[in-house]
């Protein structure tokens, strides 16, 4: 995974981590940072396997 933002807030001058324990820990961090981050559905499946709103 590499973004700019992980340079800043995990400290990784890269700007890319590796592996699932990392990944983990910065988003971890993220969230604790931004507490009002919410993911909403876009769309669901129906039983065919189709979106719908």
């Amino acid at each position: 995974m590499s973004s700019l933002f992980i340079m800043q807030s995990a400290g990784e001058s890269t700007g890319k981590l590796e592996g699932k324990e990392a990944v983990g820990a910065y988003w971890r961090k993220v969230l604790t940072l931004i507490p009002g981050l919410r993911e909403k559905p876009r769309s669901r499946l129906n039983l065919k396997g189709y979106a719908s709103s």
